[in-house]
């Protein structure tokens, strides 16, 4: 058998420890984190209800919502107060249709340019599935991320700034129950009452 010379040992256990220094140690909450946001990334077949808020400089806006998701596909039921002004929205997440009062619109919503020349508003519609799980959306890269018993409280994407005040349970995962979005020009707040996932796909 045969050993290192005392300078070659000498010399690995100093890259050894270098390397181990250069590595800031991984805290629980993150560790617990990762295996949070995998689940997360898998449950993308799921159905919420619950209320939303929305304001902007010029107007102030609330409906009840039920939210289908399936996978890129978008299913929603907007109604006001009182049961009034009823409106669907379906989205592939290349466009997005509106129907309301008989009044039928499709909107580009492939980039936020189109977004914002379609609707005229600046709203992160492709990143709304991901948001509303807890969870940052693929693109563009999330900062500012802060962390409590694995699951994620805020964080900032695309102008955006992304809050959880208040999380439940659904089958086993922790999951919003309210969910309060803020940028330069437009508040929105979601609570939400009920979580169905969907475990057959």
């Amino acid at each position: 058998m045969r050993f290192l010379r005392p300078r070659a040992a000498l010399w690995l256990l100093t890259a050894l420890l270098a390397a181990c220094a250069s590595q800031p140690p991984t805290t629980d909450s993150e560790q617990g984190w990762s295996v949070h946001r995998a689940q997360l990334e898998l449950t993308d077949h799921w159905t919420l209800q619950g209320k939303l808020a929305l304001r902007t400089t010029d107007r102030s806006e609330s409906a009840t919502v039920v939210w289908s998701q399936s996978g890129d596909e978008t299913n929603l039921r907007l109604t006001g107060p009182l049961g009034t002004g009823a409106t669907r929205v379906t989205s592939d997440g290349k466009t997005m249709q509106v129907n309301s009062d008989g009044r039928s619109q499709r909107f580009d919503i492939s980039s936020p340019a189109a977004i914002a020349a379609s609707t005229g508003f600046n709203l992160p519609i492709k990143a709304l599935p991901f948001w509303v799980r807890g969870l940052p959306a693929p693109q563009p890269p999330e900062t500012d991320l802060v962390l409590d018993q694995g699951r994620l409280l805020s964080f900032s994407q695309g102008g955006w700034q992304v809050s959880y005040p208040a999380y439940g349970n659904a089958d086993g995962l922790p999951l919003p129950t309210r969910v309060t979005l803020e940028s330069a020009d437009t508040r929105a707040r979601l609570v939400i009452r009920r979580w169905q996932l969907e475990t057959d796909q």
